[in-house]
């Protein structure tokens, strides 16, 4: 939480979490999305995501200037018509993949990479829609050709079991028996290695790649 003098300060200016604001100090301006503050460190840091996806704390000191942030630019692809905090816009999921590249299936099975943070409450939920994470990583249409993104169930990885490697098993065997040149699993980091394991056992004979990924290191 922020302190009571940051929070008098914010309501004066008419800015609450989530406001794109700006905030100068020694001649330097920083711009951004106001984030929530935990309850743990400095409750004077004011803390803002920069457009390259970074936060930053500042702590607030006398002289510092805080106001609304101005709106991006048209070319940014977090200007307000397009952009909802924790959401990507429909408009954002549109890639085109080139059809001369392989063609490979993407499925989703939750965990950190599946899922978005709300900047309101700093709570993470489940995608919507598998593609929404694909705007972070447009260069994927350069290099393969996705011809079908599923999500046959969303959990953490912790919370699986045998039958939710036997149903990725069964998915992946689908898609490389009908042509489909390889496959790409997303999947929550912490037990990955458990589900690689028994992918190894269940996918016999294989002959194409199969990429389990995670979000984190």
């Amino acid at each position: 939480m922020y302190s009571r003098n940051l929070e008098s300060l914010f309501r004066r200016k008419k800015l609450r979490v989530g406001s794109r604001i700006r905030v100068t100090r020694v001649g330097k301006s920083y711009e951004g999305l106001l984030m929530p503050k935990t309850d743990v460190g400095d409750p004077d840091s004011i803390v803002i995501k920069l457009d390259s996806g970074y936060n930053i704390g500042l702590k607030y000191q006398t002289g510092m200037r805080i106001d609304k942030g101005r709106n991006p630019s048209s070319k940014s692809l977090v200007q307000e018509k397009k952009y909802e905090l924790g959401r990507v816009s429909r408009d954002l999921l549109k890639l085109k993949f080139d059809p001369r590249k392989p063609p490979i299936s993407m499925i989703s099975v939750g965990g950190t990479i599946a899922s978005r943070v709300d900047y309101r409450t700093g709570g993470v939920y489940a995608l919507e829609d598998p593609r929404e994470f694909l705007h972070n990583v447009p260069e994927l249409a350069n290099t393969v050709n996705i011809k079908h993104i599923r999500r046959p169930f969303t959990k953490m990885s912790e919370d699986m079991g045998c039958a939710d490697w036997q149903e990725i098993a069964r998915e992946v065997a689908r898609d490389l028996n009908s042509g489909m040149r390889g496959a790409i699993v997303t999947h929550g980091t912490d037990f990955l290695h458990y589900t690689s394991a028994a992918l190894s056992f269940m996918l016999r004979n294989l002959h194409k790649p199969v990429v389990l990924v995670g979000a984190q290191r």
